[in-house]
């Protein structure tokens, strides 16, 4: 089993082999909104959404999957597989109840590449919300400078390929169901998302050290001959424009950085919150993973912190997510 078989007199010299795929197995698809940082004691504690319509997840298969599903893994079944912000705020909102014990001796930092779905108002003021600050990847630079996409993805995809096709291998009928397709995704998520250390991509990219640890190909790819340093204080609307796509509409009040009087958090020291990398500890940096793999918003009905009181959904997206999380597992608040 997991063997094709390629004739080439049948399909040609130049044919390329392939396995027969139905259309509704070709358009099955999941998103996976998995996050790294450069912190391997904060690692495992970084949530990880896995999305699928209704067609993928089956209801019947439903409570057996969401039962099965490791602590950190939150399984979503709505309407769409794609990302949407409502979703996306959700996800923020429990990214920043997971860090908040945390916030005394770290500054998380959220890396998003410019799609137009995370410079959304909704997403920069669930990031403020959950004092996560933000940090724009320029547009078509995602594949350079995104520590997921330049380090992370291909480890995963080809963890996930190599398990995939083990497990059709060992199965009776070549096919996989997706409680074992899942259990492929689970095992990449522990092997390369969780068992390995992540600070040195963010350096390599740029993000850490002061831009000193910057790697070679990057500097290649940038043209860059001398060493440079991206000083600390607030960009130019222009540098932030260059940041995003020609037509992309911007509220620029929303990107730019909070007055000092809003990062005023109770009992963290002041040089923690606006000198985070002077302090012993260092600062933490989450990223945020985009690409083929992706997720979005709720409300405090879910539990998100900062949110306002607690309510039920008041429109129709806030419904359907609170549909399918109430079908789902969701992420453990810590203390």
């Amino acid at each position: 089993m997991g063997t094709v078989l390629h004739s080439r007199k049948k399909h040609g010299p130049h044919a390329e082999p392939s396995q027969p795929a139905s259309r509704k197995r070709r358009r099955t698809c999941l998103t996976h909104v998995a996050v790294i940082c450069d912190n391997p004691r904060l690692q495992p504690l970084m949530p990880q959404y896995i999305i699928g319509n209704f067609s993928t997840f089956l209801q019947r298969d439903w409570p057996a999957l969401v039962a099965s599903a490791p602590g950190n893994v939150v399984l979503i079944r709505q309407k769409s597989a794609w990302n949407n912000t409502t979703l996306f705020v959700h996800i923020l909102a429990r990214l920043g109840a997971i860090l908040r014990p945390h916030l005394s001796s770290y500054q998380p930092i959220l890396l998003l590449d410019a799609c137009r779905l995370h410079y959304a108002r909704p997403i920069l003021q669930a990031c403020r919300r959950s004092h996560l600050w933000f940090v724009f990847v320029p547009a078509r630079l995602t594949w350079l400078l995104q520590p997921c996409d330049s380090h992370a993805f291909q480890k995963y995809k080809l963890f996930l390929r190599n398990a995939y096709q083990a497990r059709r291998a060992r199965s009776a009928t070549g096919e996989l169901n997706m409680h074992e397709f899942l259990e492929c995704v689970y095992g990449a998520i522990r092997v390369v998302l969780q068992g390995q250390r992540w600070g040195v991509a963010f350096d390599r990219d740029g993000f850490g050290q002061h831009q000193a640890e910057v790697s070679t190909f990057v500097r290649r790819q940038a043209e860059l001959e001398v060493d440079f340093v991206i000083p600390a204080g607030p960009p130019s609307e222009e540098q932030l424009r260059l940041c995003f796509p020609r037509r992309a509409r911007l509220h620029l009040p929303s990107l730019l950085p909070p007055p000092p009087a809003a990062l005023v958090l109770p009992g963290v020291p002041v040089g923690y919150r606006l000198c985070p990398r002077l302090a012993t500890t260092g600062a933490s940096s989450v990223a945020r993973v985009g690409g083929g793999l992706s997720g979005e918003r709720a409300g405090s009905a879910w539990g998100g912190p900062g949110v306002g009181e607690a309510r039920g959904p008041r429109t129709r997206s806030e419904h359907r997510l609170a549909q399918s999380l109430a079908r789902g597992r969701p992420v453990p608040e810590r203390s």
